[in-house]
């Protein structure tokens, strides 16, 4: 009897851990090319994973309702509502570049390096701590 109970009880556990769905997708750029390597994960967690090679991510989770997160160094993040419910769900991502634009620079000759102004204070402090 208790062979039979420890067997259902194995049993149970095997069926409850392939309970859990899958959120697979792929990440492209505007163009319709691979994003390989991008990162993605659940808004508000601590889980994510990254895409592989050919920009294929999978994520394991319980059904609900989650926020997706994708990210590429170089492209707007976005963010996909999913709802899993017993099936697995494909979501796909196209990330747009992002562009940065930044406002002139200009480099004059200034006179002493602020450094040695610090390094002055600083001596000046020492005789207080001694």
């Amino acid at each position: 009897m208790q062979k039979y109970l420890l067997f259902f009880f194995l049993l149970s556990l095997f069926f409850l851990k392939t309970t859990a769905q899958k959120i697979s997708g792929t990440v492209f750029n505007g163009q319709g090319n691979l994003l390989p390597y991008s990162s993605i994960t659940i808004k508000g967690t601590s889980t994510g994973v990254s895409a592989n090679s050919k920009a294929k991510f999978s994520l394991n989770v319980k059904p609900g309702t989650y926020t997706i997160i994708c990210q590429h160094i170089g492209y707007a993040r976005q963010e996909k509502q999913v709802v899993i419910a017993n099936n697995d769900e494909q979501v796909s991502f196209i990330l747009n570049e992002q562009e940065l634009s930044l406002n002139e620079v200009i480099v004059k000759k200034g006179g002493e390096d602020p450094a040695y102004g610090i390094i002055r204070q600083a001596i000046k402090k020492k005789k207080l701590l001694q």
